[in-house]
């Protein structure tokens, strides 16, 4: 939620008010307010974060934090005072899950307590710290919402302050809690208890960090509970390890109704030069991807699964780049879409989430090897009229990357870059015209199959890395998804055919040990062990059935998403040292 957005959802909140004869609370400012007030105040802060992750399918750069007014606590709202220097308040060692919220608020659960069978309550036990370092206080709005395996539960009963005092709270209450300072409260919730072991979210609706930002901030565990025992023990988030290649292997893991496209093993045009689609078990192609200067798989598979467009270089590198397209049931076909002319790719092109399209950027031709572009035009390509529109154009050293076009609903979102510059701005392209939004850090994204939703990982130097998703057209309602502190994240895409996301995890020291496949509430389970680094390529297979990892070139498994019992493509015999095709993507043969 951008700031922005505080205004007419508190006018919002009244209209619903004088609906439904809400009684508001007349001591406590509104959100608004406190957030209005902020915006009057001189800038008191400027840094940078420099993002240390370098990981194949994260994007690295820059992270600037901007410039952020001191919010003045507002009349009325409850501040919690900051401590000397030397008593400065920090996070507990004891939490059940604790996570930072931006660049400085630490957010914990401390407890979760079943009171008995007569009351029938489950508390819930929130911790908020600010450090001395940070340039404003947070304010926290106290009024929580509670889903349990993605459904509402609850409803809340009341609202305690635990730490610096102990009193009542009203509900949206403001909590301004000063740097150098904790706030402790609790939510109290009516049972009955949910009987069996499920994911919990808490949500605590709005928030203002520190920098700058409202979100709404989500506490997530995994909880068994007992109405027998009025009881709940929290359980691991990760799920016992899935058994990999080298525990357990079964060939009848393999489909020959699919197949991997590999990328080329050399540059320039001869025979077995380019990429080729191997069906799976199988060694010998079956198909071949037009020649290529460069012969890498520039492209992305259908949502369907059933066809991938791509982009050949021309005889001398990518100017003079075409677009093709080859049919998994036609592998040996080549289908010419577009040729570029003397223009060059941008990126990889991608399809509409209806499968009837396919979105793309280029620069100029004279754009090659880090020269700064004259232009970048971002274009749509119609497969049944194949008529070319263009959307938009830039210039001046800017640039162009498509992230996901949504056809059924008239809505492409683009990244847009500047030469040599950090910053990025998130664009969407509507009905109603053009929104932009400024993307603070540095962000690696990826739209699902449907082009329904964006997941984007983001990293920062001292507190790892963070995962964030949100609708196509509305980047200013990103949610963080809580993944743990001090975490390095890497982005492999959704899961196809449901909202499920794999990504590559690993400790703060960049070291990647697993792949993960999570839900959209934070339900994870290991799918693969790696060894300590990111694999050569990963991705799903097209019916979302399995994962396909190249740990190196030459060694790929294919692992049963359901299962975890995971079976090794074989490879053809190269015919030169090093001459080994990529594993790049999966499509359907059938």
């Amino acid at each position: 939620m951008s700031r922005d957005d505080i205004e007419p959802n508190v006018a919002e909140d009244a209209e619903l008010r004088s609906l439904f004869h809400m009684l508001p609370a007349p001591t406590v400012p509104s959100f608004a307010a406190v957030v209005t007030g902020s915006q009057r105040r001189p800038p008191a802060f400027s840094g940078f974060a420099v993002v240390a992750v370098a990981l194949a399918l994260v994007v690295a750069g820059l992270a600037m934090a901007r410039s952020r007014p001191v919010p003045a606590a507002p009349e009325g709202a409850s501040a919690v005072p900051s401590s000397a220097a030397s008593e400065c308040a920090r996070p507990s060692g004891t939490s059940l899950e604790r996570h930072t919220s931006g660049v400085f608020l630490s957010a914990s659960i401390e407890a979760i307590e079943a009171t008995d069978p007569q009351t029938n309550q489950l508390w819930w036990t929130l911790r908020f710290v600010v450090p001395k370092e940070a340039p404003a206080p947070a304010v926290v709005s106290v009024r929580a919402r509670l889903g349990v395996a993605e459904r509402p539960s609850g409803p809340v009963l009341g609202y305690e302050l635990r730490e610096p005092e102990r009193r009542p709270l009203q509900d949206a209450e403001l909590l301004t809690i000063q740097p150098c300072s904790a706030a402790t409260l609790v939510v109290r919730l009516a049972g009955p208890l949910a009987e069996g072991t499920f994911p919990y979210v808490l949500t605590i609706e709005k928030v203002q960090r520190p920098e700058g930002g409202t979100v709404s901030e989500e506490f997530a565990l995994r909880l068994a509970c007992s109405n027998r025992t009025f009881s709940c023990a929290t359980v691991t988030a990760a799920t016992t390890p899935a058994p990999t290649a080298t525990t357990a292997s079964d060939a009848s893991v393999l489909d020959p109704r699919f197949g991997v496209i590999f990328s080329g093993v050399r540059t320039g045009s001869a025979s077995g030069s380019a990429a080729q689609v191997r069906r799976e078990g199988e060694t010998r192609p079956i198909g071949e991807l037009a020649p290529s200067f460069f012969n890498q798989f520039n492209g992305s598979v259908s949502p369907d699964g059933r066809r991938a467009a791509y982009f050949a270089d021309g005889p001398s590198g990518p100017s003079g780049s075409t677009l093709y397209l080859v049919d998994g049931t036609k592998p040996t076909e080549r289908q010419l879409l577009l040729s570029l002319g003397d223009e060059i790719p941008a990126a990889r092109p991608l399809w509409s989430g209806d499968g009837t399209g396919i979105v793309f950027s280029v620069l100029d031709k004279g754009a090659n090897q880090g020269v700064r572009p004259q232009y970048s035009a971002l274009r749509t390509f119609d497969l049944a009229t194949r008529a070319v529109t263009e959307i938009a154009r830039l210039s001046g050293g800017a640039s162009y990357s498509a992230v996901g076009w949504d056809r059924a609903t008239s809505t492409l979102a683009a990244l847009e870059a500047r030469y040599a510059e950090p910053a990025l701005t998130y664009t969407v392209f509507g009905l109603t015209g053009r929104r932009s939004f400024a993307v603070e850090g540095a962000y690696s994204m990826v739209a699902s199959p449907d082009a329904k939703e964006v997941a984007g990982v983001r990293c920062e130097a001292t507190l790892g890395c963070s995962l964030w998703r949100w609708p196509l057209a509305t980047f200013d309602a990103r949610r963080e998804q809580k993944v743990g502190d001090r975490q390095t994240l890497g982005l492999i895409g959704f899961r196809p055919g449901t909202s499920e996301l794999a990504l590559l995890v690993g400790d703060a020291a960049a070291r990647i040990d697993r792949i993960e496949l999570w839900s959209s509430r934070g339900g994870r389970t290991v799918q693969n062990v790696v060894d300590g680094r990111p694999p050569d390529s990963a991705f799903f297979r097209a019916d979302g059935r399995a994962l396909i990892v190249a740990g190196r070139p030459d060694e790929v498994v294919v692992i049963d998403v359901a299962s975890g019992v995971s079976a090794r493509l074989p490879q053809p015999t190269p015919q030169a040292p090093f001459e080994i095709g990529r594993a790049a993507a999966s499509i359907r043969l059938d």
